[in-house]
């Protein structure tokens, strides 16, 4: 067979290419300038080896590898030697396509040689077994050149390898790197290009590697695991590789989102990238990201370059760049500006801002923050609220109350920055504005405070302009752990009172009613004044607390029509009832009758303006001095720092009247006579409420009105009153309570059982389906009435024929305002002829008790009915005024003496004008005494004036 002859072995081919990345000390990307498609070879020097670089593996931190010692250096000579040069490369072997062993040469010379001379590369031992190559031979002897003279990595000096040892810091607080380097430019190394508009790099200032998104500009994204790629994804990439790839940059950092991304502008040889890739038609402008760069013109000039000659992107069919949502800000609107003062703190995010300019109420969302939602204090145990908004509801609590003194009353500048589409059910966009007080951002004073969250915007929402200082505000916070961001150990327990709303189960019926209580236990109002009582008995049992306390600080937490206040009492963590004693704010629009009648909504819309813009949410101090009987406390209130008598600037405005019968007697709580001034005043320079003011008018009015009162008590008594004495002792039962001291009664014996006879006829007459088409109730008529309580019919007397009928029960002594339906004409079978009005009024000799509105009116009335209500009671009448009884009450069965034990528990006096020496009143006097000693009650501060006398 013949020899074969050993072929001679071709000549590698010599191919040219551009220098675009340095990923090591003997490793080299560069773009094959000789293949059709430009493609990117990674080229290993042959025959070398430099220090290994670190590396980093965030999926699998146990691959993670640091740096060789002196791999940096070596890295940072190759990088500066080749990055952006043309150089010729032979490939010796080829493991794939784009990844070959290559000898490099750069302007005619193997670049290994320069890099072993400086001692950065040793020629590797395979290398070193091929002794007759002659560039082998070279590259050894330079080695011994550079280790002989100590060069590179092989200087033996342990502090140069210590120096030259770069930090790599992978993980780190990104918020506080931003709050570091933001807006400062900063030198970088490309490090790699993920895609057109988003670049990783090395700090060697900071040891950081970071990822910058470019601000204001959005390439294709690159997806390296997917051949099917956007449109010039792959164009957008290589583009920015080939411009900044391993070089270095200039970096500003210019914001951040709330997935910790960096947002900045990069400029290598004073061009900047993101003009670059627009001008180039591969990527698009992005207004929310661009907002804080200083070129955002001429980031859209280089867009619009590229959208005219339809260089690439713009070449295909247009959508919006990916993640460029539609907003007010990107459709072009101007954002407006106002200028106002802050009247209401609606929620914690949300505040109503009055407009200089307009006068108009104008509400305020505050951009980019989310606010914990502001759960009432007494809906905490409420299902419809989720467990973490009850939770967070104490720092909605408190971050109300800061933005409460913070801002209300004050001037803010507001700057509207982005709307959103309405919410379901609703018409209008949602703006979102920046407020600011004294230059600051109140969002970021909010945000640093753990009391609002930030929004984690989706790319391309609109978002505040200093969406980056609230981030960091909110980084600072949590790392704090403050507010929002507090561990649940430390959450705050709420303890509170809320004294304005009745307890549960206040006004429950009783399980049993009495029989004699029927006409006014029953029903849906007789419920109301159960609970208004019960109410009443709560409220008066804090007031010695308050009374005690004098001037207490509070804030208003709510305003109501008719001038009924909410306070909170932070000291006491207490929500209490308040109206202003003596003091009116309704004006009563007149009926054509005469008489008072609804109250009149434009004076109460100028009210609440008025209270809107001086004490709603505002701190003002109180002094309570007593319960009313609707259950809230009275007393004044002072506004301007406890300087002014908010009462009197009511009055000065012609805003309130005075009711001047208690406001006489109020001496020791305010000054009578600047009320009755300041009233005056506002009446003679016709102010509001008294606009129609005419003082003669109105004398006549009262007395007229004076005079119908009488004449209607006289009607109602059926003759002047006339004192006369005369003892007789009467078995009687109670029907109806009007105070401590003041009831009617029915007397036992035959005209009672009469009177259930009575009742029981009138109610079988079928009176609910006989109604006469012409009956017209008039005051005065006798009628049988349809109490609400129980839908029972009654003998009654019209006492007032107004826009409402008002009944009084002629058998029971109450009365009630009905509706005409309700009413129907009574037979003569049930006429007073027949039997007269069973109902007497009665009251107690020789003690006055306080009216219900006062001080322990209530509660001397609750004591009188518990022991006098639904028994039989013996009546010792003393004296008659007209039909009036003046009795001395006892229950016989329990030995007790109503007038005396009224006395003995200080809940009655005996008034200065009783002259009797009797050894009853005596008693009386003794029980009296022994109250006064005790300090109970009435008694409690000791001796009290009697201000009848």
């Amino acid at each position: 067979m013949a020899e074969q002859q050993r072929k001679p072995r071709q000549p590698a081919k010599v191919e040219r290419g551009y220098v675009v990345g340095v990923p090591s000390g003997d490793s080299l990307v560069v773009v094959n300038l000789d293949s059709k498609d430009l493609a990117q070879v990674e080229l290993t020097l042959q025959g070398i080896q430099a220090p290994r670089l670190g590396i980093h593996v965030p999926s699998n931190p146990s691959k993670d590898r640091e740096d060789a010692p002196w791999s940096w250096p070596a890295r940072e000579f190759l990088r500066r030697k080749l990055i952006g040069q043309g150089v010729v490369f032979r490939t010796t072997y080829s493991a794939t396509p784009n990844r070959r062993i290559a000898q490099v040469f750069l302007d005619g010379k193997d670049v290994r040689e320069d890099l072993v001379a400086a001692g950065w590369a040793k020629v590797n031992d395979k290398a070193n077994e091929n002794t007759r190559n002659k560039s082998i031979a070279r590259l050894q002897e330079l080695e011994r050149s550079a280790r002989d003279k100590q060069l590179g990595q092989f200087n033996k000096d342990q502090k140069a390898a210590n120096r030259a040892n770069r930090n790599v810091i992978y993980k780190f607080d990104q918020f506080e790197l931003f709050e570091k380097l933001k807006g400062r430019h900063i030198t970088g190394v490309v490090e790699q290009v993920r895609s057109g508009s988003t670049i990783k790099l090395y700090l060697p200032e900071t040891g950081h590697v970071v990822l910058v998104l470019l601000s204001g500009v959005q390439s294709p994204v690159y997806r390296f695991s997917d051949d099917d790629q956007e449109a010039f994804a792959r164009e957008a990439r290589f583009f920015a590789e080939l411009n900044v790839l391993n070089r270095d940059v200039t970096v500003v950092f210019e914001g951040i989102d709330k997935a910790k991304n960096f947002f900045g502008t990069i400029i290598v040889d004073g061009k900047n990238l993101s003009v670059k890739l627009l001008q180039e038609g591969l990527a698009k402008f992005v207004d929310w990201s661009a907002q804080k760069t200083s070129n955002i013109n001429e980031l859209k000039a280089a867009e619009e370059e590229a959208r005219t000659k339809s260089l690439r992107l713009w070449s295909q069919p247009q959508t919006a760049a990916k993640g460029q949502k539609k907003s007010s800000q990107a459709e072009g609107v101007s954002r407006s500006q106002l200028l106002g003062r802050v009247i209401d703190i609606i929620s914690v995010g949300t505040v109503a801002v009055l407009d200089d300019r307009t006068g108009e109420e104008v509400k305020i969302n505050l951009a980019s923050v989310q606010a914990p939602r502001l759960v009432p204090r007494d809906k905490l145990d409420d299902a419809k609220f989720t467990e973490e908004e009850k939770a967070n509801a104490p720092y909605a609590w408190e971050a109300k109350e800061y933005l409460r003194k913070r801002l209300v009353g004050h001037k803010v500048r507001c700057v509207q920055e982005y709307a959103r589409e309405p919410a379901k059910g609703q018409s209008e966009n949602r703006s979102f504005w920046s407020v600011y007080l004294d230059k600051k951002n109140v969002a970021i004073e909010l945000a640093e405070r753990g009391y609002v969250r930030v929004v984690d915007h989706r790319a391309g929402e609109q978002r505040s302009p200093e969406y980056e200082e609230l981030l960091l505000a909110e980084n600072r916070a949590v790392k704090k752990n403050v507010g929002l961001h507090a561990p649940k150990s430390r959450r705050p327990i709420v303890h509170y009172t809320d004294l304005s709303i009745p307890e549960d189960g206040a006004g429950k019926e009783p399980e049993a009613a009495a029989a004699g209580d029927q006409p006014k236990t029953f029903g849906r109002k007789a419920q109301q004044e159960r609970v208004t009582q019960a109410q009443v008995a709560r409220l008066t049992a804090h007031l010695p607390l308050l009374q005690r306390a004098g001037r207490v600080s509070a804030v208003v937490d709510r305003i109501f029509p008719g001038g009924k206040f909410k306070l909170w009492i932070d000291k006491d963590s207490t929500m209490i009832p308040f109206v202003l004693h003596s003091i009116r704010l309704d004006k009563l629009v007149e009926t054509e009758e005469g008489k008072p009648g609804e109250a009149d909504p434009a004076h109460r819309a100028k009210v609440a303006k008025y209270l809107r813009d001086f004490v709603y949410q505002r701190d003002v101090e109180i002094v309570v001095d007593s319960v009313d009987k609707r259950g809230n406390y009275a007393g004044t209130l002072f506004i301007n720092n406890g300087k002014k008598d908010f009462a009197v600037a009511l009055l000065e405005e012609g805003l309130a009247s005075v009711f001047h019968p208690t406001a006489q007697k109020a001496v020791k709580l305010f000054n009578y006579k600047e009320y009755d001034s300041a009233e005056k005043g506002a009446q003679n320079a016709r102010k509001n409420m008294w606009s129609d003011f005419d003082p003669v008018v109105e004398e006549e009015r009262r007395k007229a009105a004076q005079a119908k009162r009488q004449a209607e008590r006289a009607a109602r008594d059926g003759v002047a009153a006339e004192k006369k004495s005369k003892a007789d002792i009467l078995s009687i039962t109670l029907t109806e309570i009007i105070d401590g001291s003041t009831f009617f009664y029915q007397i036992l014996g035959e005209e009672q059982s009469a009177l259930d006879v009575l009742m029981k006829d009138l109610n079988a007459q079928n009176l609910d389906s006989s109604r006469p088409a012409d009956f017209t109730p008039k005051e005065g008529d006798l009628v049988a009435a349809k109490f609400t309580g129980d839908d029972n019919w009654y003998r009654g007397k019209v006492v007032s024929a107004g826009a409402e009928l008002v009944v009084y029960y002629v058998d029971y002594g109450n009365s009630e305002p009905l509706t005409a339906d309700r009413l129907r004409p009574l037979g003569s079978a049930f006429d007073l002829k027949v039997l007269p009005a069973q109902a007497h009024e009665g009251r107690l000799a020789y003690v006055r008790t306080p009216p219900l509105d006062d001080d322990f009116g209530r509660d001397a009335a609750a004591f009188f009915k518990e022991h006098a209500w639904d028994k039989p009671m013996v009546a010792n009448v003393q004296w008659r005024e007209g039909d009036v009884a003046h009795v001395v009450l006892g229950d016989p069965e329990a030995q007790v003496f109503v007038n005396a034990a009224l006395l003995r528990v200080g809940l009655a006096t005996i008034p200065r004008g009783v002259r009797d020496r009797s050894p009853l009143v005596q008693k009386l006097r003794e029980q009296e005494a022994t109250a006064r000693k005790d300090h109970v009650n009435l008694w409690q501060y000791g001796d009290i004036e009697d201000d009848e006398e």
